[in-house]
């Protein structure tokens, strides 16, 4: 299994940068951690390199950038590899406000990806994990959009989900967020695993 996390826009000038996902650089240090540690798992992780007022990293216009050509390499890599069976890709976001104030985690997912969205969903209720949310996520998120379309001609699956973390997170809050999604790909390591 391969995973890959992006952060498109966890590069801050400030703390108190509205334009930034303030937490996102944090979040996905954490979550690569806890994949190495849980199941021995070393994500790829994609930390923004530009200021989100210079260039958004997670639209249209960016997919000439180093950073977002890298990703796509990556993904082409995987899916070529005969050794990785299923790709994941976790693109991490941030709020402060805007999903309302009990929202401890939002799925943003499009249509194409509804179904890993659900099976997370369902896995962080199981976990008690308190304030999810699952939405329709706008066409403008363009990673998701880009790479739900990379395995059209290859015959592995690549799983994308869009998730927003909350700033107020606590310590405890997180951790049992990363317990469902730890969970949910050892469920689909199992699968995948008893399918061949």
């Amino acid at each position: 299994m391969q995973v890959i996390i992006t952060a498109s826009h966890s590069l801050c000038r400030a703390k108190n940068d509205k334009l930034c996902d303030r937490q996102t650089s944090e979040i996905a240090k954490k979550l690569e951690s806890k994949l190495n540690s849980e199941m021995n798992i070393e994500p790829i992780v994609y930390l923004s390199t530009a200021y989100r007022d210079q260039m958004d990293l997670n639209r249209k216009i960016s997919r000439e950038t180093i950073w977002r050509k890298q990703i796509t390499k990556d993904i082409t890599n995987a899916l070529e590899d005969d050794k990785i069976s299923h790709i994941i890709v976790f693109d991490i976001h941030s709020f402060s406000n805007g999903f309302g104030k009990e929202a401890k985690i939002v799925i943003l997912n499009n249509l194409l990806s509804q179904k890993e969205g659900s099976q997370l969903y369902k896995t962080l209720l199981n976990h008690d994990v308190p304030g999810i949310k699952m939405l329709i996520g706008s066409d403008k998120n363009d990673i998701q959009l880009e790479i739900e379309h990379m395995d059209q001609h290859y015959s592995k699956q690549i799983d994308t989900l869009l998730l927003e973390f909350s700033d107020t997170l606590s310590n405890d809050e997180l951790q049992k967020i990363f317990d469902a999604i730890i969970k949910n790909l050892k469920d689909k390591t199992t699968s995948s695993c008893c399918l061949m």
